[in-house]
């Protein structure tokens, strides 16, 4: 976790299909803003993108409340680039640990170890108040 973030950046996505080209522009803005690597770019882009997808196709709103947003928190340090993910959907059943791919011929599956497979830090949480906070962590190569 970077212990001082060069650059930060919060936005709010509406939790709807549209939400994942628009959290792309927004990672590859940021990305260009905080000198994230295109190795660095492409590894976060391909897990942000699988953990939207999941809350598209997976999130249910609580109760009779309608999707709502998605806050993206993105920071870049000298050690490590954070992606934070937070919705108000019910708390996903999911346990990171247990995650693995699937079988070649399965139809589904593969995001989440997908994003476990190119990431260096993932974890998922209960957020307070309710809903999800997705943690994707990538450290920062030296040398």
């Amino acid at each position: 976790m970077p212990s001082e973030p060069h650059s930060a950046r919060r936005v709010a996505v509406p939790a709807d299909p549209a939400m994942l080209e628009r959290a792309a522009g927004e990672l590859a803005a940021f990305a260009a803003a905080s000198g994230v690597t295109g190795d660095e770019l492409a590894r976060l882009d391909l897990a942000l993108g699988e953990v939207l997808a999941n809350i598209v196709a997976h999130a249910r709103p609580v109760g009779n409340a309608e999707r709502g947003m998605v806050e993206l928190s993105l920071s870049a340090g000298p050690d490590a680039v954070l992606v934070t993910v937070e919705d108000r959907a019910a708390v996903a059943d999911v346990d990171l640990a247990d995650v693995s791919m699937p079988a070649v011929d399965a139809e589904s599956g593969r995001g989440l170890a997908l994003a476990l497979a190119v990431l260096d830090g993932f974890a998922h949480d209960e957020r307070e108040g309710g809903g999800n906070r997705w943690t994707l962590r990538l450290d920062r190569r030296r040398g």
